[in-house]
């Protein structure tokens, strides 16, 4: 069925014309199991490894850093608002991401045996649905930590050198409460993820009850030799239940992207505003070097000032001298 397609009634999802019972059967596997070619199965233990070996590398990198002392995820720092959490920029990203690469290789070692037991796998609207879920946290924490990097380094110098220069009409406005920014940022990625829950978990429904409708129709149907009419309208359920199940992870699909697309344009932003300041700190800091260094007028007077008999120095020189 096509979603631009004008009929919008039963016939929409209606069946094709069936000449056999094998027909059927393999019509009904298909759209249930999504088969896929046997050398894209064989990659699946090949990918399992390349991901425990990253996994492998990641958890040396953890155990450094722990001998190192030098593990920690989140700080409660003082600041002129409250005590505000500062995530660890790096070790958060690792962690979540070490994290989701558990989640892959479980994933791909599930499909793997299901392929080969012939199965079809368990809780497949819940599996596909969430599996992007450790993406946000370590997109918009790392973005939660970049924004206190820039509060607290080229930002604060900048505000610091033109707070001296303004007047008191020209006051920084009131920052936010600590507690307010800190729950909008640890809890930015469960709303993503809540989002998300009500569709996957539809999907779920849907998806759980075809997999047991075809366990069940392949049993009693087993040594069927003709269609008749029963066999057609139990498989007709089946369709229904995956196509409804595959309207859902739709939903869910379009909100993930919305999210991630979301996420992305936080954290560019918030780094690109911190390289931006930096580079403006940057000049500000090379601008107030040279000017301490460079000489002045009072104390290397010009050859004009020198010779011109009504200038303020030669004035005092006479004064001196007088």
């Amino acid at each position: 069925p096509s979603i631009f397609s004008r009929d919008h009634g039963p016939g929409r999802a209606r069946f094709p014309e069936f000449t056999s019972v094998d027909e059927v059967r393999l019509f009904i596997f298909r759209i249930v199991v999504w088969p896929d070619t046997k050398d894209a199965y064989v990659t699946l233990p090949i990918q399992v490894a390349y991901f425990l070996m990253l996994e492998g590398y990641t958890a040396y990198v953890f155990a450094r850093k722990i001998k190192d002392q030098s593990w920690w995820l989140f700080r409660v720092c003082p600041r002129g608002n409250g005590n505000v959490i500062i995530p660890h920029m790096h070790n958060t990203w690792t962690l979540i991401q070490a994290f989701y690469g558990l989640i892959l290789c479980s994933i791909y070692t599930a499909l793997f045996v299901c392929y080969i037991k012939n199965e079809l796998i368990a809780h497949r609207g819940l599996i596909f649905t969430l599996m992007w879920t450790p993406i946000p946290f370590a997109c918009f924490y790392q973005a939660w930590a970049i924004s206190y990097a820039d509060f607290d380094g080229p930002g604060a110098a900048n505000s610091a050198i033109s707070t001296s220069t303004q007047t008191a009409s020209h006051r920084k406005p009131k920052p936010l409460p600590a507690w307010l920014v800190n729950c909008f940022w640890a809890l930015l990625p469960f709303i993503s993820l809540f989002s998300v829950l009500p569709p996957a978990l539809r999907t779920e429904k849907h998806w759980e009850a075809t997999r047991f409708a075809l366990g069940q129709w392949m049993l009693k149907y087993a040594n069927a030799t003709e269609i008749n009419r029963e066999m057609l309208l139990d498989a007709q359920d089946i369709w229904t239940s995956e196509l409804r199940g595959a309207y859902f992870f739709t939903m869910a699909s379009i909100v993930w992207i919305f999210i991630l697309v979301g996420g992305a344009l936080l954290h560019n932003t918030s780094a690109w505003l911190l390289v931006f300041r930096l580079r403006r700190h940057l000049q500000t800091q090379r601008w107030l070097h040279s000017s301490v260094h460079s000489p002045s007028k009072e104390s290397n007077p010009s050859q004009q000032e020198l010779g011109n008999p009504n200038s303020e120095l030669n004035h005092n020189r006479s004064a001196l001298s007088g």
